[in-house]
Order: C-alpha cells, then structure tokens, then sequence
C-alpha cells in the first residue's frame, strides 16, 4: 500500500514538477535566443522576432493566445508581460503566448495539484484544502513572471555594467570622423563577443536608425526595450545634443563618467555590507569553533576534576 503523504509532501512534489517545467521552457528559450541572437550579429536576419523559431504551433502556444482573449487577463496585464519579456530579451512574437500558456499550466497545476493529491494520497481537511488551493494557484501563475523578471533584471545589470564601454568607443568613432550610423556599427562589430546582449540591442538601433527620420528615436526605443538608466541618460542626451548644438563627444564622455561613478557607488554600496553579511555566518560556523579550541582543553580538565 502506498504509504500517506502529508499536505507540505504534497506541496513539495507539485512545486518540484512545476519547477521542472518551467526550467525546461527557459533552456528551450535560452537556446532559441542563442540561436537568434547569432543570426543577427551577422547580418543574416536583421529582425529579432522573425524566422523559423519566433512562432510556434505548440500546445502552450495555443493555449496562451486562447488566455490572452479572455476577459480575466486584461491589457494592461498583457502589456506588461510583453515589456518584461522584451526587457529579458524575448522579442519573439510567440514568446508571450508561451509565457501566458506556461502560466495558464501552473495555474491548473497549482489549483488541482493538492485535491489530486488529497485523493490518491491522504485526505487533507477543507480549509487546509481550500488553502492549499488558493495558494497554488497564484504560485503557479505568478512564478512564471517572477522567473522572467528575475532574468529581466539580471540582464538589465549586465546592460548597464556594459554601457559605459559602448559610449566610449562611441566617442572614438566620433573623433575620428565617423558618423553616428558608422559608430553603432563598429560597437555591434566590437562588442559582439565581450558582451553579445548589447550587440544585439545596438544592431536593432542600427536598423532604426536607417529606417526612422529621426536618429534619436532609435535610443528612445532601446530605453523603451532595455528599461534602464544608463540608456535613458544615453537617450536623453543625444536627444539634447541634437536638438541644442551641444558638442556630442564632450555630452557622451561627461555621461560616460558619470555612469562609470554610479557603478563605482553601487559596488562601494555593496561592498560596505559585507561585514553585516558576514555576522550571521561568522557567529554560526567560526564562534563556536573559537570556543572549542579556546575553551575545549579547559572545560575537559574541570570534568576531570569533577568525576574524580
């Protein structure tokens, strides 16, 4: 007879299975970007949400844009799964019906996971069913988001650790005669393998920029995309450059330095925390091991001298 499982066993092997599915369709998706990303750095396809692997006819294709009609998940919910995707660097346009599909699962998984296991396995009481229920569900839908806004984030750091770089080659293409076009360019050609994500972002903007009327809407998009400060600042300031007759090489390199003094901050900030980081683990592992050399010999020789 298979053996009883109690309400937090349950819960552990539902979140285990839905933990599981949701790794497999970021590997699946981290490779279609790999893939994605390498055609356009070299010029075989300069649109990120085109080609063979940006639709797909599959069950969590499907049954995301069946979600996305329903009245329960409205437009803004909607818009901003799409901004969080574009931020983590999903622009495929059957990205967001697979989120919003892998979403819908977890949801089911979350809501049934427990009454199923309440009836093959030990029955659980109503409220802690109801509880369990509840809790499921908006596990299962949520997760999903909070898995791609932690990517979103991570790659937003990178982003912005990587900016200051591209605007000072940026500023070298500019001393040396070259036009704006020309230094994007040269910063997809640099910047490819050192940091392979901004390539990317800057050859978009390059396809803009030759598009657009105005250069300058081509780095408001890419703040629009990436959702950082460094490329609103970018933005902003050829955005002024151009509109004022402000030397551009002098705006780029005072930006450069101000952002480079930002990220100096931001790791002094850090680095400033690591002795309160570092009580809780001191006073766990290395105190009580003071105490047992200090303290051992001692404390040996007193119950010696009690027991005899």
């Amino acid at each position: 007879m298979m053996p009883a499982l109690d309400p937090v066993q349950i819960a552990v092997i539902a979140g285990a299975i839905f933990v599981l599915s949701a790794a497999g369709f970021i590997l699946l998706e981290m490779e279609r970007r790999r893939r994605l990303l390498t055609r356009v750095i070299s010029g075989k396809d300069g649109d990120s949400g085109s080609g063979p692997h940006s639709q797909s006819g599959g069950i969590l294709h499907r049954l995301g844009a069946a979600t996305s009609r329903m009245t329960v998940v409205g437009q803004k919910e909607i818009e901003d799964t799409r901004s969080t995707l574009i931020a983590a660097g999903y622009r495929a346009k059957g990205a967001l019906y697979q989120l919003l599909g892998l979403r819908t699962v977890g949801l089911l998984l979350g809501m049934a996971g427990p009454v199923v296991g309440s009836q093959l396995f030990h029955p659980l009481a109503p409220l802690i069913l109801l509880t369990s229920c509840i809790g499921g569900t908006l596990l299962g839908w949520r997760a999903p988001m909070m898995v791609v806004g932690s990517m979103a984030s991570r790659r937003r750091k990178t982003l912005d650790a990587d900016l200051p770089n591209a605007i000072d080659l940026l500023i070298i293409c500019g001393e040396a005669g070259l036009s704006i076009e020309a230094g994007v360019d040269r910063i997809v050609r640099e910047m490819k393998r050192s940091c392979p994500e901004l390539a990317q972002e800057f050859a978009i903007v390059s396809a803009e920029m030759r598009i657009l009327s105005d250069r300058t809407q081509a780095f408001v998009n890419l703040t629009e995309r990436i959702q950082t400060e460094g490329a609103r600042s970018l933005s902003t300031t050829l955005s002024q450059a151009a509109r004022y007759g402000t030397p551009l090489g002098k705006a780029l390199r005072v930006l450069s330095k101000e952002m480079r003094a930002v990220q100096q901050m931001r790791m002094e900030e850090r680095a400033a925390r690591l002795p309160v980081l570092i009580t809780l683990p001191m006073i766990c592992f290395i105190l009580p091991c003071v105490f047992i050399v200090v303290g051992g010999p001692a404390f040996m020789e007193v119950a010696k001298t009690f027991q005899n």
